[in-house]
């Protein structure tokens, strides 16, 4: 309990953090919807959409015991079959900038890859950055099992931080993990279509089986 409660404290602190001096793009949560339905489309800032493939992307309650607000649970239960899909999308295209992404997440014991992916706005151009939460609770950098990196925990809420910087040439991304139980950090060179970030999926992929959680997806802008 102690571990969950410091792990949910630091989220907090950081999501106040992280507006301060920036203009929030996309915040996705899911406190006011109810438990059992998909997701709703409109978000406090942006907009959410689903494609469940032989999955389901649902509400639910906390993972974490005693956790009081409701995440979104997406589970994709056969494979090979269609992936699993949520993707948030900014309010607006906004362009080149910086911008720092913060994301809860709890995968639990026996899942498969949790992928979390950067895209340009409206999906056009694929990814640009792609990460995996592995069976072997480290990640993995583009689908590239030469750079993996870090740990996660199972079973525990922990926070995913990237911050993006598209203003330079070319530009870059520096991705984290927070919480109890995490380690390690990696900066990424990123491809020009960056400069084009606008949206983020968070799915699983045809090969994968199991359950996981997202809750408080925020994206932030930086001012200066």
């Amino acid at each position: 309990m102690n571990a969950i409660l410091k792990t949910l404290a630091l989220l907090g602190a950081v999501l106040f953090l992280a507006a301060c001096n920036s203009t929030t793009v996309l915040l996705a949560n899911f406190n006011a919807e109810p438990v059992g339905a998909p997701p709703a489309l409109n978000q406090p800032t942006g907009t959410v959409v689903t494609s469940e493939g032989s999955g389901t992307v649902r509400v639910a309650a906390s993972p974490a015991p005693g956790g009081g607000s409701n995440w979104v649970r997406i589970e994709h239960p056969t494979q090979p079959s269609p992936e699993t899909v949520l993707v948030a999308r900014f309010d607006s295209f906004h362009g080149a900038g910086k911008y720092g992404l913060l994301a809860a997440l709890f995968i639990p014991t026996g899942t498969g890859a949790v992928t979390l992916q950067l895209e340009p706005f409206a999906g056009s151009g694929g990814d640009f950055l792609h990460l995996d939460f592995m069976p072997e609770n480290d990640i993995r950098l583009n689908d590239n099992n030469a750079n993996r990196f870090g740990t996660f925990p199972r079973d525990s809420t922990f926070v995913v931080s990237i911050q993006v910087d598209s203003t330079v040439s070319p530009p870059t991304a520096r991705v984290g993990l927070l919480g109890v139980g995490t380690s390690g950090s990696r900066d990424v060179v990123l491809p020009s279509i960056a400069t084009s970030f606008g949206q983020v999926r968070v799915w699983m992929g045809f090969q994968w089986t199991g359950p996981f959680f997202l809750d408080d997806l925020l994206v932030t802008r930086s001012n200066s």
